[in-house]
C-alpha cells in the first residue's frame, strides 16, 4: 500500500521475537532508545530511495547467528498481498529492499538443519531511506535419523522420505497437505532430516510403486534427536471407484475415506516413549462430477475399509479386499430426525447432548440455543 509523505507517521521496526515451533505465538519487546533513534532519523525519510529490511536470525539461548536459512516475507503491493524470499548470509542477516511506503505483513523462517521454523505477524510501513530491523530468535531444531526397508526388510536406496509437522491422525484426515521437510535415502537406505520443531510429527516413505505400511510418528521434544527409526514399504496400487445412487446415477462431491481397519488403534511401540510406528496413511478424496474417484496408493497385501459421506445421503461403508482394483459405492437417500428439548414445565433446554443408538452406529448431537436438535444423514431402515 502506497501512502503519501504527509500521511506517514515514522515507524522504525525493532522487535525481539522468540519463536518456537511452527504456529507458535511470538513475544516482542520494545526499546525506548530505539524509538528515540527513529524519531531523530525522521528527517532522513526519502521517498526516492528504497526501504531496507534487515532480519537478524539467532538461535535461542546461544550467540549463534543462523546462516543459510530461507526466509519468506509477505508484503502489501498496492493492496495485493505479495511474497518474496531471501536467504540469510554468513552473519545470519537477511537483507531485502522495498519501495518506499510498502506495507510489511509477515515474516516466516523456514526450517534448517539446526533451527526450527517460526513466523511472526509484523505489520509496518517501510520508509525509503531508512533501514528497518527485525531480530528473530529461533528455537533449536530436532533431528530424525533412520532407514527405509522394503517388504523383505532390505534397505531401499533412493526412497523419498517426507515429514509432516502434524499428528498422524490429522495427516490421515486431509485430502491434500504440503510436506514440511523431505529428503532421499542414501545407497544404504539411510535418511536424516533436520529442522523439526517441537510438537507432533509423522514420517512417510515412498519408492516407485511402494508406500509406507509402517511409519514413525509422535512428539518431538525441542532440539532432540531420534535415531534408528524405521520406515517399511510394500508394493501398492490404485483403486478406481464410483459413487452412485439407488438409480445408478453418479453422485458428485462425496467425501471418500479409505484406510486399514482399526488403523487408529493399531500402532507399535519404539525405543522412544513418545514415538510409535503407525500403519499406512489413509486415502482421502472426493468423487468427481461423474461420481468417479481414485484411491492411491493402497497396499497390495491389505484389505481396506471405505467410507463415503454426502450431505444428501446416508453414510455408506464398503470393504475392498487385498489386491482389488475397483469398487462401487451406492448411497441411499438420507432422512433426518428433528425435535426440541425441554424440561417438565416446557422450558427449552440448550446445549443438551442427545444420543441416537442404531444397529450401525451411535450418533450424537447437541441442541441449539432454542433447544432445537437435528440428526442428519440417517439411513431409512424398514422394520
Amino acid at each position: 500500500m502506497r501512502l503519501n509523505k504527509t500521511a506517514l507517521g515514522v515507524l522504525m521496526i525493532c522487535l525481539t521475537i522468540v519463536l518456537g515451533g511452527c504456529g507458535d505465538s511470538a513475544r516482542s519487546t520494545s526499546d525506548a532508545d530505539t524509538v528515540s533513534s527513529a524519531k531523530e532519523n525522521s528527517d532522513k525519510v526519502d521517498a526516492s530511495k528504497p526501504a531496507v529490511l534487515e532480519i537478524q536470525l539467532l538461535l535461542l539461548d546461544s550467540t549463534r547467528k543462523m546462516s543459510g536459512v530461507k526466509v519468506d516475507i509477505q508484503w502489501d503491493d498496492s493492496g495485493i498481498p505479495s511474497n518474496t524470499s531471501a536467504w540469510s548470509n554468513q552473519e545470519g542477516l537477511v537483507h531485502v529492499e522495498f519501495e518506499h511506503g510498502s506495507q510489511l505483513l509477515s515474516v516466516r523462517a523456514n526450517p534448517s538443519n539446526y533451527s526450527a521454523p517460526g513466523s511472526i505477524e509484523a505489520p509496518a510501513v517501510l520508509f525509503g531511506g531508512l533501514t528497518h530491523s527485525i531480530e528473530m530468535v529461533l528455537s533449536p531444531a530436532g533431528a530424525l535419523y533412520g532407514t527405509v526397508y522394503d517388504i523383505e526388510s532390505l534397505p531401499v536406496a533412493g526412497a523419498k522420505v517426507a515429514c509432516y509437522f502434524y499428528s498422524p491422525e490429522f495427516v490421515d484426515s486431509q485430502e491434500e497437505l504440503k510436506v514440511d521437510v523431505f529428503t532421499t535415502s542414501d545407497d544404504q537406505g539411510r535418511f536424516a532430516l533436520g529442522g523439526i520443531p517441537a510438537g507432533p510429527f509423522v514420517l512417510e516413505g515412498a519408492f516407485e510403486n511402494q508406500m509406507s505400511v509402517w511409519r514413525p510418528g509422535g512428539i518431538m521434544e525441542e532440539g532432540a534427536s531420534y535415531r534408528e527409526l524405521e520406515i517399511f514399504l510394500e508394493p501398492a496400487h490404485s483403486v478406481y471407484g464410483q459413487v452412485i445412487d439407488k438409480n445408478e446415477g453418479p453422485v458428485a462431491g462425496a467425501r471418500i475415506v479409505a484406510g486399514k481397519p482399526n488403523r487408529r488403534k493399531n500402532r507399535r511401540s519404539t525405543d522412544y516413549e513418545n514415538l510409535f510406528n503407525y500403519g499406512p496413511r489413509a486415502s482421502v478424496t472426493r468423487s468427481a462430477d461423474d461420481g468417479t474417484f481414485v484411491l492411491s496408493p493402497v497396499p497390495d497385501s491389505q484389505g481396506w475399509n471405505v467410507n463415503a459421506r454426502h450431505p444428501d445421503f446416508a453414510q455408506a461403508h464398503v470393504v475392498i479386499d487385498a489386491g482389488q482394483i475397483d469398487v462401487w459405492v451406492e448411497l441411499e437417500e438420507a432422512i433426518s430426525l428433528t425435535g426440541v428439548v425441554s424440561n417438565g414445565d416446557g422450558t427449552l433446554l440448550s446445549n443438551t447432548q442427545l444420543w441416537l443408538l442404531t444397529d450401525e452406529r451411535d450418533v450424537s448431537v447437541s441442541s441449539d440455543v432454542e433447544g432445537f436438535y437435528k440428526f442428519s444423514s440417517l439411513r431409512n431402515v424398514d422394520d
